[in-house]
């Protein structure tokens, strides 16, 4: 997992300060975990999926430590929302499949991996 973070890891994060306690990087590395784990839906379901994430998954996601308690915080579903306000699902996928390719090789002619579905797309 830590190198489907740093796949996310330049992008520029257009938030405001406020906005900004969860990593861009985290949230998008979450948001590519849950859709190639099969997850369908929408911010809700993404939520979902990140509250239970492990402790030693949510480390290497690089979640938010919360000072107070010392836990891997995960992203709300409005964190999930105004991150992907900011791309679009494609700039994901291309992300994603660009990184699969280095991970298992290049994908065999017509084959396709894809992060959601025609139903999935009206969510995001």
């Amino acid at each position: 997992m830590p190198s489907l973070f740093d796949l996310f890891r330049g992008l520029t994060d257009t938030r405001k300060g406020q906005g900004k306690r969860h990593r861009l990087a985290t949230i998008y590395s979450i948001i590519a975990c849950a859709k190639l784990s099969g997850i369908p839906g929408g911010y809700r379901a993404l939520y979902l999926y990140a509250r239970n994430l492990t402790k030693p998954q949510r480390r290497a996601l690089h979640c938010w430590i919360n000072p107070r308690t010392g836990e891997y915080e995960v992203p709300s579903e409005t964190s999930f929302f105004r991150a992907l306000k900011l791309v679009t699902v494609q700039q994901v996928q291309a992300a994603v499949d660009s990184w699969l390719d280095k991970k298992l090789g290049p994908l065999a002619s017509g084959e396709q991996v894809s992060l959601n579905t025609e139903a999935e797309a009206q969510d995001w």
